[in-house]
């Protein structure tokens, strides 16, 4: 039987940090070798969270998430065009999944494309 784990947090080095129970060790899991969003250039460009990444996108650009839920509101607000897909891989090679949004998505200026079936607002 496989004890019950707590994830307690993520460390300075991005791995994840928990509590394994009926087990006198803890567990530490390597996250993906890339931050969640990119955004798809020639030199790849990597951020923590999708406002990030929009704000230094620039006009015509795809910015890139894994396939994770992300927290908090994004505010599309700049005059500008960008495309975001989802659900990608941790090396950004393929889409494995559905990105998700657990709060608000406001557009307020510019135009924004959300890639059909990568994007879900919760």
């Amino acid at each position: 039987m496989r004890p019950n784990t707590k994830i307690i947090g993520i460390n300075n080095n991005r791995e994840v940090v928990g509590l394994a129970y009926n087990s006198a060790r803890g567990f530490v899991a390597t996250l993906c070798s890339n931050l969640p969003v990119n955004i798809l250039s020639g030199t790849p460009l990597y951020y923590s969270n999708l406002q990030e990444a929009y704000d230094n996108a620039m006009d015509g650009e795809i910015i890139q998430a894994h396939d994770i839920i992300f927290t908090g509101e994004v505010y599309f607000d700049l005059d500008k065009s960008v495309i975001v897909a989802g659900g990608y891989d941790c090396e950004y090679t393929s889409i494995t999944g559905t990105s998700s949004v657990n709060g608000d998505i406001v557009i307020s200026d510019g135009t924004v494309i959300i890639q059909s079936g990568t994007f879900k607002v919760q």
